[in-house]
């Protein structure tokens, strides 16, 4: 991609950001002493949380465990009954 082409989708990020969310992808040459204007409603602010919680309910759903805790054989057979902890096993 080319530093035009990438500035064409930059300039397009920021404009879209100062109408949803202008913390996302500040203008060019923004430092952390101004402030950043803000959008009059926050319908677009809104739209934006709304769409990534539902992006990250589909990819991480709520009744899954989204990771499982294994117990290699090795640790296994140190424990001295032979059995892992519940809390193990129930994930």
């Amino acid at each position: 991609l080319s530093q035009l082409g990438r500035q064409q989708f930059l300039q397009r990020a920021r404009h879209n950001a100062l109408l949803t969310i202008p913390s996302l992808m500040p203008l060019e040459g923004h430092d952390q002493k101004n402030h950043l204007v803000e959008p009059y409603n926050g319908l677009g602010a809104a739209a934006i949380v709304h769409l990534s919680s539902r992006i990250t309910m589909n990819l991480l759903p709520a009744n899954r465990p989204h990771m499982r805790l294994q117990v290699p054989n090795e640790i296994k057979m140190q424990a001295p009954d032979g059995k892992v902890p519940e809390e193990t096993q129930t994930a």
